[in-house]
């Protein structure tokens, strides 16, 4: 029963790609249509006041390491809370044009990659309405476009797991054809998306190590849903032993980093207050802060009731519906591995799962996409209205920034009072 999967998906890929070039032609047209719509709302969003937001700390220290030569930057990297290669292409990339907000707007550049991506993969899943629905609400979720404005390599992070993810999708959905037919186009094809989800993976990785639960839970994922599969097991098998040995050089120095990350700015361990902290991050993020508005507050409650609801709506159609299932298996495998680090290592921050959001909020578009016709419509209205409002909170008023800056003066005096040193700008972010 579990390989009704890949015989599912491989139909889905057959209906798209074995249909007459007609037909062919207009849905491609159409699809470039949708995902140039989600490309514009997700640039216009995230480009709105990126001038005016200031620099936080650890941005104007990427600032500064940006002018520094090759040679003392490749000495400081491991030292540094992130990931090293996010600090090469930060680098080159200022090398370009001066300024901070040429600098963010590598960020801005990840965070439309990850929409796209994210369209991607519920293309793959089911059809296009469930790719756009959940690029719609990637590309207008608070969270993502806060970290999409900064110079912070989280949102880099992500979007390559997002790519990892789909072309992972993408070899699932070939894998019953190779089974079927073993055309050697297939095998080509195979070699190259496995290869694919390799580089992908190891640069997520390199641009920052809260990558790899993430990682490791594509990994098993797809493991699990190719054991059927011998041969692009054995495939993928190899993949992930090529990408531990291509990180093995830096996981040395990230296990004699991880005291010191585990210091940063109000990391905690697991416990329920913080992953109930992670949802309201990953699905409003800015109305809280303004807890003395009371439209915020109303925002606030409406919020915790629709997005409550439709996780656990899409949850439940994830886990019954094997074309779903991938999303929700890698969301909790990833969630799951987060949970066991916390628990040993006081790391837990929503900031810090943030490559876990994009399968979050595909879940909840597959809660959406389990309604009808107008119900459908209403949640997926509903949904985008709340998303706006706290887009609202987050670009129209400064209660934000200031509780921002009120929690990194109240950690300066901590570690005033307590002469405790200050390891890093970045703990502050």
């Amino acid at each position: 029963m579990h390989f009704r999967i890949l015989e599912e998906m491989a139909l889905g890929m057959n209906d798209r790609y074995m249909e007459g070039n007609f037909h062919n032609s207009i849905r491609k047209e159409r699809c470039s249509y949708w995902l140039l719509c989600l490309v514009i709302i997700a640039l216009g969003i995230r480009i709105i006041g990126i001038r005016a937001r200031d620099l936080y700390c650890d941005e104007a220290a990427m600032m500064l390491y940006a002018k520094m030569p090759w040679r003392g930057l490749v000495e400081i990297l491991p030292r540094e809370n992130y990931g090293p290669l996010y600090f090469i292409v930060q680098k080159s990339w200022n090398g370009l044009m001066e300024g901070y907000v040429w600098a963010r707007l590598l960020s801005v550049t990840c965070g439309i990659v990850l929409v796209i991506a994210l369209f991607g993969i519920g293309y793959h899943m089911q059809n296009r309405k469930l790719g756009w629905l959940a690029g719609l609400i990637a590309a207008t979720n608070c969270f993502l476009v806060a970290f999409s404005q900064k110079i912070w390599s989280y949102i880099p992070c992500a979007t390559f797991v997002t790519l990892t993810a789909w072309l992972a999708m993408q070899l699932i959905v070939n894998a019953n054809l190779f089974e079927d037919a073993h055309p050697p186009s297939y095998n080509l094809k195979l070699i190259v998306l496995t290869a694919g989800c390799w580089l992908t993976a190891t640069v997520a990785f390199y641009m920052h190590y809260i990558a790899l639960p993430v990682l490791i839970g594509i990994a098993l994922a797809v493991a699990w849903e190719l054991w059927r599969v011998k041969a692009i097991l054995r495939i993928w098998l190899l993949t992930q032993l090529a990408f531990l040995c291509s990180i093995a050089p830096w996981l040395k120095v990230l296990s004699m980093r991880a005291i010191a990350i585990a210091h940063g700015f109000h990391m905690k361990h697991t416990s329920i207050s913080g992953v109930l902290d992670m949802f309201h991050d990953f699905s409003l993020f800015a109305p809280s802060i303004h807890h003395a508005i009371l439209s915020a507050r109303i925002v606030t409650a409406i919020g915790i009731l629709a997005f409550g609801y439709l996780l656990i709506r899409g949850t439940l159609i994830a886990w019954h519906n094997l074309r779903y299932r991938f999303a929700l298996s890698v969301f909790a495998l990833g969630l799951l591995l987060w949970c066991i680090i916390a628990i040993f290592m006081p790391v837990w921050h929503p900031r810090a799962l943030l490559p876990l959001a994009p399968f979050y909020l595909l879940i909840i578009a597959i809660g959406i996409m389990a309604h009808s016709h107008w119900r459908l419509y209403t949640w997926a209205t509903l949904l985008i209205a709340l998303q706006i409002a706290s887009l609202s909170f987050y670009f129209g008023n400064d209660a934000y920034a200031e509780a921002q800056w009120r929690l990194a003066a109240r950690y300066l005096q901590g570690h005033r009072s307590s002469n405790e040193p200050i390891l890093h700008t970045s703990v502050l972010s």
